[in-house]
């Protein structure tokens, strides 16, 4: 394929915004077009009786299965989970280097002692204390910039792989 093309991220992040929790976000490689695809659409593909159903539903199973099997169409990641402690980990080793500039923790033994909780609280490996503890010392909001700026390198590193640019939104 040799177009390149170049993807808004603001539009990706909108779409990603209207997604439920079960459906994936689809990319068309040469012209960028977008497409939603649930796993119930999925799971019609094998219980679809082709000969009963009306011409508008047999369109929309055909355009499904033709966006599953063609290399023309590129299943995107997702945005990262709130409670994803993998990302919560790199977010605590972030934080306890200090690469993350809150004013609120400039204080370096503050910050370690908040950073040192935060990785015990991740290693127990379960998500909702990390989430309370984050909101309690008041860094949910860097929290969440942190899981975005993950998301967006991540998506680019994937795009780039089909040369495909992701543009600032």
């Amino acid at each position: 394929m040799s177009a390149h093309i170049s993807i808004n991220y603001q539009s990706l992040l909108n779409e990603f915004s209207v997604a439920q929790e079960h459906e994936t976000l689809y990319l068309q490689r040469s012209i960028g077009q977008l497409q939603l695809v649930s796993e119930s659409s999925i799971a019609g593909l094998c219980d679809a009786d082709e000969k009963a159903i009306p011409a508008k539903e047999k369109a929309f199973i055909d355009q499904v299965r033709h966006i599953l099997i063609s290399d023309d169409w590129l299943a995107l990641p997702s945005p990262i989970h709130e409670a994803d402690l993998s990302v919560m980990g790199r977010f605590a080793e972030s934080f306890a280097q200090n690469e993350l500039s809150d004013p609120l923790f400039a204080d370096e033994a503050l910050r370690h002692l908040v950073g040192r909780r935060l990785k015990a609280l991740i290693q127990k490996g379960f998500a909702p204390p990390v989430l309370d503890f984050l909101e309690e010392k008041n860094l949910d909001q860097a929290w969440k910039s942190f899981r975005q700026e993950e998301f967006q390198r991540s998506l680019k590193d994937f795009l780039s792989q089909y040369s495909i640019n992701l543009s600032p939104g």
